[in-house]
């Protein structure tokens, strides 16, 4: 994932600040990839980070990972699609 930090208190979550990691975790949260049960408790989906920036400062590419609910779609080779979605979410 590459993104534009300013804005952001840097890309790992952190109480009180805008952060990477939580645009991320609602944006999948909305898009019902991410439970009830396991939003706000990135442990809970095995959350894993490559690399992470500090205050205002922009990625070309970061790597995530975490465990989520796909819809089958997505699963049967409409990763494109699912891309877009979450492209969507984070735009709001």
């Amino acid at each position: 994932m590459g993104y534009n930090g300013s804005g952001f208190a840097g890309s790992q979550k952190n109480d009180d600040v805008r952060t990477v990691e939580e645009e991320i975790e609602k944006a999948l949260y909305a898009m019902k990839c991410i439970s009830p049960y396991n939003f706000g408790d990135l442990k809970k989906v095995a959350w894993n980070r490559a690399t992470r920036t500090d205050k205002s400062v922009h990625a070309l590419q970061n790597v995530f990972s975490l465990k989520i609910h796909l819809d089958r779609k997505y699963r049967d080779g409409q990763m494109e699609e699912f891309r877009r979605l979450l492209n969507d979410q984070l735009a709001k």
